[in-house]
């Protein structure tokens, strides 16, 4: 017999925080302010029953070393737990109206180094745009920058050179797969899609594909703004009877104030 007393304890995780480090943010601060020093108070200041926090800089680890060397040193108590995540951006799906690219994500153990995920996983991607280079910030900005140096003057855009290159890599699901099965790996990773995402995929584009593609994830992240706009999307993909397991996240890519009670 258990000599436990208590039930169930429930917490709050967040799996999908952007940082001031990812590409694409909206973390803003005044003349005075440092906008990491800000960041990184806004998760000391988070309600106390959430206690774990997925950290998410798209291909990237920067944002998320800032934030478990804050915590390691002693700075971020009422988190228990910070995962590292890496969102990437599939090539093989172009469903939607927009040719909008679906953006797949690996939740990484704790684990696993960072060393471990940067050696094995991501510095194993190759932008074969790019002469096959490794994938690192630094590729990936002269990639941005090479495609900007082939592009009508007319017709170039004003991003950085890192943000071009972010927008037009791509990576394919088998190289995904390919990469994750690795031993090291086994047993020590989630994969996640966007609910949105997924939605905007057509049906009649290819509806073996769009099942798979869901039917092969563990969860489905979700950013409703309500219980009654997540509770309808979970509806919405019973009725569809594919993989249902939705998981409500804010995919902060700013500073705002949520109230967290009504999650």
């Amino acid at each position: 017999m258990s000599n436990f007393n208590r039930g169930s304890e429930w917490r709050k995780w967040d799996l999908h925080v952007h940082t001031p480090d990812s590409i694409v943010h909206e973390y803003k601060q005044g003349d005075k302010e440092d906008i990491w020093e800000n960041y990184l108070e806004n998760l000391q200041s988070l309600p106390a029953d959430i206690k774990v926090l997925g950290i998410n800089d798209y291909w990237f680890l920067e944002g998320f070393k800032k934030v478990k060397q804050f915590k390691d040193s002693g700075k971020l108590p009422n988190i228990e737990l910070i995962l590292p995540v890496i969102e990437l951006r599939l090539r093989d799906y172009v469903g939607n109206s927009s040719l909008n690219k679906i953006n797949y994500h690996i939740i990484f153990s704790d684990e696993l180094s960072i060393d471990e995920i940067e050696s094995e996983f991501i510095n194993k991607i190759e932008i074969t745009e790019f002469e096959n280079r490794s994938l690192s910030v630094g590729n990936l900005e002269n990639f941005g920058k090479k495609i900007k140096q082939t592009t009508p003057s007319d017709k170039q855009s004003n991003d950085s050179d890192k943000k071009i290159g972010f927008n037009n890599f791509t990576i394919s699901l088998d190289k995904v797969n390919e990469l994750l099965s690795k031993k090291l790996f086994k047993g020590k990773f989630l994969r996640v899609i966007g609910q949105t995402e997924w939605s905007d995929f057509r049906w009649e584009g290819s509806p073996a594909d769009k099942k798979s593609l869901i039917n092969n994830v563990d969860f489905i992240f979700s950013a409703s703004p309500t219980i009654e706009n997540a509770m309808k999307s979970k509806q919405s993909l019973i009725a569809q009877e594919v993989n249902n397991k939705l998981l409500h996240c804010s995919d902060a890519h700013q500073f705002f104030q949520t109230d967290f009670t009504s999650k």
